[in-house]
C-alpha cells in the first residue's frame, strides 16, 4: 500500500502544531500566530467549543493544510472531511471512520 500523498508534506514541515485552546476565539488566534511564524500545517481539535468553523475558515485560506484532532467517530470524522479538514487525529481506531480524500498538498 503507498503512503498517503500527505505523509511528504508531513515530513518537510517536521512539525504539526496541535490547537486546542477553551474557544474558537483563541484558537483562531493561536492560528494566527502560527502563521504569522510562517507555520502553514494545524490540526484544530474537536475539544475546541465551535471547532467545525475554525476549521472550515482555515481550510477555506490558501496554502493551508488543516486537520482535525480528537476526531471520536466516524460521524464527526465526516462533518470535519465537510468543513475542510485534510488529515485527521483520533485518541483510537475506528475502522468506520472516513478517510479523507487525497487531494495535492498545498504549495
Amino acid at each position: 500500500m503507498a503512503p498517503h500523498p500527505l505523509i511528504d508534506t508531513f515530513r518537510a514541515a517536521r512539525i504539526v502544531p496541535v490547537v486546542r485552546t477553551s474557544t474558537a476565539a483563541h484558537a483562531a488566534t493561536a492560528a494566527q500566530w502560527l502563521r504569522d511564524a510562517g507555520i502553514t500545517i494545524f490540526e484544530i481539535t474537536l475539544t475546541i467549543p465551535d471547532a467545525l468553523s475554525v476549521i472550515r475558515e482555515l481550510a477555506a485560506e490558501p496554502g493551508l493544510l488543516v486537520g482535525a484532532g480528537t476526531v471520536p467517530d466516524a460521524a464527526r470524522a465526516e462533518a470535519c472531511i465537510q468543513a475542510g479538514a485534510r488529515f485527521l487525529v483520533s485518541p483510537w481506531v475506528d475502522p468506520s471512520s472516513p478517510r479523507p480524500p487525497a487531494r495535492p498538498a498545498p504549495a
